[in-house]
């Protein structure tokens, strides 16, 4: 390896590992979870071979919708090796798109000779890309594989030669490399299994002939090679007729069918109650040729909203139109490492699709490009980490791009000129939606701040004054009112605070920090049946979004509550951190976990009790935990099945918050949170007796 692919490698390693260590999050929402409780399924059956060839259970999504198995099968080899663990997982995921970075570094040097090695570099640092390193999705699988299939397939045609040279010779073991690698990928996700005929006629048209043909059909028996096995399995074993997975026909038929409500519903009844999965998977296919011919608008303006979405700067929409509860350093990276990105990428890859010197590498990247964007743009739907699959491909486009810019003895040329201006067209479709918005957010921010100073000031009637016109400097937001909100409940106004987070909510009422901050803030308004309802509420938000999430929002929001005790599950918001689900009055803690007050009562040390175990389904019967507060030395306990209380004694802070902090040994379940630790019930505080 060449010293600078080595150091793209290097970089993009770190920056994944600095990530997963410096976050510290856990996995996020339903999909990471179906792919690790699938593989943790297959661990936990007494015959996994067995389940894994006569069952469809380990690989199912939404019902009887299956899912391509080759990312499931791998992360049940990890664990199998290193045990139900994430950072193994993690690891793994890291060092396979340090080779994407690789790849993209490579194919942007056949692109662009000078510039092109800047397209693994960015790669290595795209924010999304980072992120995605450390959940359980398919594309963390997929994308390594469909990248090294194609840079095979690119490597195997030569170099660039000059305009009327003989194609080079077969090289038959990139060849077949490539066909082997690009099947893999294909089960791994399977919109790489459609692509496939269409690198067979790429493949026959770079040699033509009877050279061309043959190579065409070797690199068809190489990708067929890995799918064959497994369609058998489905057709022998599982007694159904399916290459590789069904999800792609509840997709087709959820994106286009276009009904709601009692049709949408009748649709449901009758795929549920074919008497064959091939029967409603017939059905589900005719209601979505049917929605495309009833509604050809409905599925034009579908595609075009794909389109828009597919190159929305996601920074800029979460910061300024969603307003999504994330940490400003998360805000800041979305915008400098993906947005900052994104933009001219699209731009200079439309350059290079239009003015690009013409190469096999360059025709088979367009053309997955076009492909791509056809199945996920027209037919289906995408999400932004879709947009995986297109980034590598993109990067090294721009470089191309970038290069004939560079050149400016071919600014003359119509190819260039014309590629140029749809590019800035592109840049500005894109950018659009937000230059007002940011106008409009950092004026009202600065009076927002004005207002919590004057509420630092005690001077409330002024700061009211000062939120409502920050409220009106910008309309639709719901910051001016969280910056009040949060000022009001740090001076000790908890009932004008409630009234600020209610304005925030009543304008968009999927933010989730009011219904977040309310439990505390009417506990201190002295609403104590209000705020147990208002507990029982924000539980459920926890279940519908996700609960550390929930956890990580309410300890940035509030301060530590003025309290001698944290009952968890009971009102915690704001006091707890680094815990999962609340259940009954518990919850599970991460390998990490935090809880904090202020005791109400001054003391020059506490007794520091907690209440904690290990009970089933926690495979740990007496797991050690270390305990420590406020930074102090750690102290280890054993748990047992039970829940007891352990008490410590600890001096008091200078600041009067008492913060104890946990570290308790991992463990995995089917249908539990991933490396849940110790079970906790109840943090309490009293002064230490002498």
């Amino acid at each position: 390896m060449r010293p600078s692919a080595a150091a793209v490698f290097t970089l993009a390693v770190g920056a994944r590992l600095a990530y997963v260590l410096g976050a510290n999050e856990p996995l996020l929402y339903s999909h990471p979870y179906n792919y690790f409780h699938g593989a943790l399924s297959i661990l936990e059956n007494p015959r996994p071979l067995h389940f894994v060839l006569h069952s469809d259970a380990w690989h199912q999504w939404l019902g009887p919708w299956t899912i391509a198995p080759l990312y499931y099968l791998f992360l049940a080899a990890l664990m199998a090796v290193f045990g139900p663990h994430l950072l193994p997982i993690r690891l793994a995921q890291m060092g396979l798109d340090g080779g994407v970075a690789v790849l993209v570094w490579w194919m942007g040097r056949r692109f662009a000779p000078r510039y092109g090695a800047w397209a693994g570099v960015l790669y290595a640092l795209n924010a999304h890309a980072i992120e995605q390193a450390g959940q359980t999705l398919t594309e963390n699988l997929h994308t390594p594989l469909l990248v090294a299939g194609l840079a095979l397939l690119m490597a195997e045609r030569g170099r660039p030669r000059a305009d009327g040279d003989a194609p080079p010779p077969t090289r038959w073991g990139l060849l077949v490399a490539g066909g082997l690698v690009l099947g893999l990928s294909a089960l791994a996700r399977s919109v790489s299994a459609a692509f496939v005929p269409l690198a067979l006629l790429w493949r026959w048209r770079e040699q033509r002939g009877r050279p061309g043909l043959l190579a065409a059909l070797v690199l068809a028996g190489a990708a067929a090679a890995p799918v064959v096995p497994w369609t058998a399995r489905n057709v022998v074993l599982i007694g159904d007729w399916v290459p590789i997975e069904t999800n792609g026909v509840f997709n087709l038929w959820d994106d286009n069918a276009f009904v709601e409500g009692d049709r949408r519903a009748a649709q449901d009844q009758a795929v549920a109650t074919a008497p064959t999965l091939a029967e409603a998977r017939a059905r589900a296919t005719r209601y979505a040729w049917r929605g495309i011919a009833r509604w050809p608008a409905r599925f034009a303006l579908k595609a075009w909203f794909n389109a828009l979405h597919i190159v929305r700067l996601d920074g800029l929409h979460l910061l300024l139109r969603v307003e999504e509860a994330q940490p400003a350093w998360r805000a800041a990276a979305l915008v400098l490492l993906d947005d900052a990105m994104l933009l001219p990428t699209v731009a200079l890859t439309l350059v290079f699709v239009l003015a690009g010197r013409g190469s096999p590498e360059r025709r088979l990247a367009l053309l997955w490009g076009a492909y791509y964007l056809f199945m996920v743009v027209i037919v289906f739907h995408n999400e932004i980490r879709y947009r995986s699959t297109l980034l590598p491909f993109a990067l090294a486009a721009a470089a191309g791009g970038w290069e004939v810019l560079a050149a400016r003895e071919r600014w003359r040329e119509r190819r260039v000129q014309a590629g140029a201006a749809l590019g800035v067209l592109a840049a500005w479709v894109m950018l659009e939606p937000y230059p007002g918005d940011a106008v409009r957010a950092l004026a009202a921010w600065r009076t927002a701040a004005q207002a919590a100073a004057a509420v630092r000031a005690g001077d409330l009637g002024r700061a009211d004054l000062l939120a409502w016109r920050a409220a009106n400097e910008d309309p639709p937001a719901v910051r001016p009112w969280l910056t009040y909100g949060r000022a009001l409940e740090a001076a000790g106004q908890p009932a004008r605070a409630l009234e600020a987070y209610e304005r925030a909510q009543g304008r968009k009422a999927y933010v989730w920090v009011p219904y977040l901050v309310r439990p505390r803030l009417l506990a201190e308004a002295g609403r104590t049946e209000e705020a147990e309802a208002a507990t029982l509420e924000a539980n459920r938000l926890s279940y519908a979004i996700d609960a550390w999430q929930a956890l990580e929002v309410a300890w940035r929001e509030l301060p530590p509550p003025r309290a001698d005790a944290v009952l968890l599950a009971r009102g915690d918001y704001g006091a707890a951190r680094g815990f999962f689900l609340p259940d009954r009055g518990q919850r599970w803690s991460r390998g990490r976990a935090w809880l904090r007050l202020r005791p109400t009562v001054a003391a020059p040390a506490y007794d520091v009790s907690l209440e904690m175990g290990s009970p089933a389904p926690s495979p740990l019967e007496a797991p050690e935990v270390e305990v420590a507060v406020n930074g102090g030395p750690r102290q280890r306990v054993r748990l047992g099945r039970a829940m007891g209380t352990f008490t410590f004694r600890a001096p008091a802070a200078a600041d009067g918050v008492l913060v104890v902090s946990l570290r308790a040994p991992t463990w995995s379940h089917t249908g539990e949170s991933a490396d849940q630790g110790a079970r906790v019930a109840a943090l309490r505080v009293q002064p230490a007796r002498p």
